[in-house]
């Protein structure tokens, strides 16, 4: 896997939860060498909605923060994010939107950030997939 990633063009995190599925992955040591050694187009997409035992409350800063610190820096060339808040989550589920917040990490990091609506209109807890593509599509 480390030689995949260190051939690859562009890599892509996320969506999925930072703790129990993207974190846990990019911090075993030979990976995280790996990753942060390639040279590839490195994109890291952040949730729609926030886990409510995970990521309760966060913005797409604190997603960005989290990486940093679990790594020792933030290495993507591009953060996405959802920016519509318009579709209801049904409170049945406890989840809230991932508010952007990015406007201070715009001008302090080297990074890309891409706004736009992702939500999945039936599920909003989701990234609608083809809304996805087409913006990563364009961020290559």
């Amino acid at each position: 896997m480390t030689s995949a990633l260190e051939a690859a063009d562009i890599i892509i995190v996320g969506p999925g939860d930072l703790y129990t599925t993207l974190l846990p992955v990019l911090i075993v040591p030979k990976i995280a060498q790996s990753f942060l050694a390639a040279k590839a187009k490195k994109i890291f997409v952040v949730n729609v909605a926030n886990k409510p035992f995970e990521t309760k409350g966060y913005t797409a800063v604190d997603f960005i923060n989290a990486v940093e610190k679990h790594l020792g820096t933030f290495p993507f060339h591009t953060v996405v994010t959802n920016n519509n808040y318009t579709v209801e989550i049904p409170k049945k589920y406890h989840y809230t939107y991932v508010k952007q917040a990015l406007e201070e990490e715009k001008t302090t990091r080297k990074t890309r950030i891409i706004a736009a609506d992702l939500v999945n209109t039936t599920f909003p807890l989701y990234h609608d997939s083809e809304k996805l593509a087409k913006v990563i599509a364009t961020a290559v």
